[in-house]
């Protein structure tokens, strides 16, 4: 179907779709985004007159409730792993993403004080390893590292 034959109605039926399918509200949010953004390029162009996405109803966030495992459930896992493994299990265990914990500096901790700092992030793209700030804003934080544990 071309561009100027979607009715105005066709996005509005698409997102009520996702959310019947029991697609998240935040997963809805961002399939969508993409959609006005194709027809504000298209109507710039003159591919449609006008674009389906005006008076689009969208889902509220919802946030939902994340599992939380126990200090206690940590530290097995932590005391589980192999030596060469404790510390980034445990740093994703504080929240930190994978290319956060990859990051990490010797500089990036306070021994004395035990915060830690994440200042960068080293991620794999396309066979090369990339060093940078971080996937958002916050990213970037000082965390509080608990003591007396076995990671650290």
């Amino acid at each position: 179907m071309p561009a100027a034959g979607i009715p105005a109605g066709a996005a509005q039926q698409m997102i009520d779709a996702m959310v019947s399918r029991g697609l998240g509200s935040k997963t809805v949010r961002t399939d969508y985004g993409v959609l006005p953004a194709v027809f504000t390029w298209g109507v710039a162009t003159d591919l449609p007159d006008r674009s389906p996405c005006r008076n689009v109803r969208l889902p509220d966030l919802v946030r939902s409730e994340r599992p939380l495992a126990s200090a206690a459930a940590v530290e097995r896992l932590v005391e589980a792993m192999p030596l060469d493994y404790r510390v980034a299990v445990f740093l994703g265990a504080l929240g930190l993403r994978q290319g956060q914990v990859l990051g990490q500096r010797v500089g990036a901790v306070d021994f004395l004080r035990r915060p830690l700092t994440v200042r960068a992030t080293l991620n794999e793209v396309e066979g090369r390893f990339v060093e940078g700030r971080g996937k958002t804003v916050a990213s970037g934080r000082t965390i509080s590292v608990p003591t007396g544990s076995s990671a650290s």
